[in-house]
């Protein structure tokens, strides 16, 4: 395979495509280092303190929504609509489509 080189860049081209990938590599290691990779990726301690308290009254929700932010949001800003109905809200911001089977898996292992 040949090696073709682009001659149609500009040295503005090159300097922005190089600040580029300069600010993505920045951007990754501070939200690493800030503890971005966390090890509580799925967000289990968020609604720890809840949970026990709902297993501690005794009252358990008639079904509890999983899912994406939408979810999250939901639950919190509108708690009415969850109290009325006996329901609970567990969405978690950073969860996507893909891992929401090992979720379960985890919180069944978990015991939770």
């Amino acid at each position: 395979m040949e090696n073709i080189e682009r001659t149609d860049l500009t040295q503005d081209d090159t300097l922005y495509y190089n600040m580029k990938k300069t600010t993505l590599i920045i951007l990754f290691t501070i939200m690493t280092l800030s503890g971005f990779a966390q090890e509580d990726w799925f967000g289990f301690e968020r609604y720890r303190a809840d949970n026990e308290h709902i297993i501690a009254s005794g009252e358990f929700p008639e079904v509890v929504f999983m899912g994406n932010s939408i979810t999250e949001y939901w639950a919190l800003y509108h708690p009415e609509f969850f109290k009325q109905h006996n329901y609970c809200g567990r969405g978690i911001g950073v969860i996507e489509c893909l891992y929401v089977l090992d979720f379960f898996k985890t919180l069944w292992n978990k015991g939770l």
